[in-house]
């Protein structure tokens, strides 16, 4: 690495546990009004979240994919990524999960009563199962968008303040509605405050996994190519997590129409914070040409 990057590492390292950390910021703005946290907000937050999503994975994922690796590959990945969540959700026995933890809390035996409770009790854990795994698929899918975006602000930072400060406040900005989109559905499954901040941090936290991954393998195993393939595919992950759980899971809460209202809010913090982010970037790659022509 050329010397006048290195005495800019410091500053680099700081910007991008700042920018990581941001994601908390959106998480503690969930958590922060749960007590009030009936059916009706549940709903928003769902379709919130859905909103975030939906726009990440087409106009951010998607369509950078489509312009690095071209719309074939882009959309292979897409496909890819769809057919292989919905073969894993087939998979997974998340009812069975919540049948386990039924018996062990009211055991096999009761009166007809017990057992109308009990099926009330089954439908409910069944649910929070579901909204669980969506949690973590949610989890998962922003986490690995995390780690192009930490290595993105990490180079920026390394040329100095001048260039990397307005794209890591730009990039907190961005992360804060993905934030929001963890917690809501870890908060929904599990009511705990705080598990549902910690999530949100940590998905933040693998824009650190970026940073090392560049440090370490980055140039000699992680190609553009594959990196915006992988995204393709968690674009497809993220849709088909949208469309099979989260929407419908919004829909047993509030009516379409008020579903509506929160998901487009979802997109355009979303877009908003994209707008800030790219203009933050084009400022930087103008510093960076009026300088070399200096």
């Amino acid at each position: 690495m050329d010397d006048s990057l290195k005495e800019n590492r410091a500053f680099a390292i700081a910007f991008t546990v700042l920018a990581s950390l941001s994601t908390g910021i959106g998480g503690l703005i969930v958590v922060i009004g749960a007590e009030d946290l009936g059916k009706k907000r549940i709903g928003h937050m769902l379709s919130f979240s859905s909103g975030v999503m939906v726009y990440l994975a087409f106009v951010d994922l998607f369509q950078d994919a489509c312009q690095t690796i071209g719309p074939v590959y882009a959309n292979l990945g897409l496909f890819m990524g769809m057919t292989t969540f919905a073969l894993l959700t087939a998979c997974i026995p998340t009812a069975g999960i919540s049948d386990f933890a039924l018996e062990m809390t009211l055991g096999s035996s009761g009166t007809e009563g017990e057992k109308a409770t009990g099926s009330r009790a089954r439908k409910k854990r069944e649910n929070r199962a579901r909204v669980s795994m969506t949690g973590l698929l949610t989890c998962v899918g922003i986490s690995l968008h995390n780690i192009p975006e930490g290595i993105a602000v990490y180079l920026t930072c390394l040329k100095g303040v001048q260039a990397g400060l307005p794209l890591a406040i730009a990039m907190m900005i961005h992360n804060i509605p993905e934030g929001m989109a963890v917690a809501c559905p870890i908060y929904v499954a599990t009511r705990r405050k705080w598990t549902a901040f910690n999530w949100s941090l940590g998905s933040g936290l693998f824009e650190l996994v970026g940073l090392v991954l560049f440090e370490c393998f980055f140039s000699d195993f992680l190609t553009p190519f594959v990196m915006d393939f992988i995204l393709a595919v968690v674009a497809g992950v993220m849709l088909v997590l949208c469309f099979s759980e989260l929407i419908p899971e919004t829909l047993e809460h509030i009516p379409a129409r008020e579903a509506m209202l929160s998901n487009i809010l979802g997109m355009f913090l979303m877009f908003m914070s994209k707008t800030v982010m790219e203009y933050a970037t084009q400022q930087v790659a103008t510093a960076d040409h009026s300088i070399g022509e200096s």
